[in-house]
């Protein structure tokens, strides 16, 4: 299977590309932010598209859970 890197290059790319793009400041920081947390979850490591796969479902338990966290104490508050 195909592997795939991120670099700190490919990172300052994406920022030139979304600034051209006219992406918010705040918009810019989310996608980078969000893509070094891939990156922290890959171990910085060369990662394939099964890797990819599974950040998706972490996700989407982790996101779940906190979702569910958060609208049972919005429940609890008068």
């Amino acid at each position: 299977m195909k592997t795939f890197t991120i670099t700190e290059a490919d990172i300052n790319r994406f920022k030139s590309h979304l600034l051209i793009e006219e992406k918010s400041e705040a918009t810019i920081d989310k996608y980078v932010r969000d893509t070094r947390a891939f990156l922290s979850y890959t171990n910085y490591q060369p990662f394939d598209k099964k890797t990819v796969v599974e950040y998706k479902e972490w996700l989407s338990t982790t996101y779940k859970i906190i979702f569910i966290m958060i609208f049972a104490i919005t429940r609890l508050t008068p």
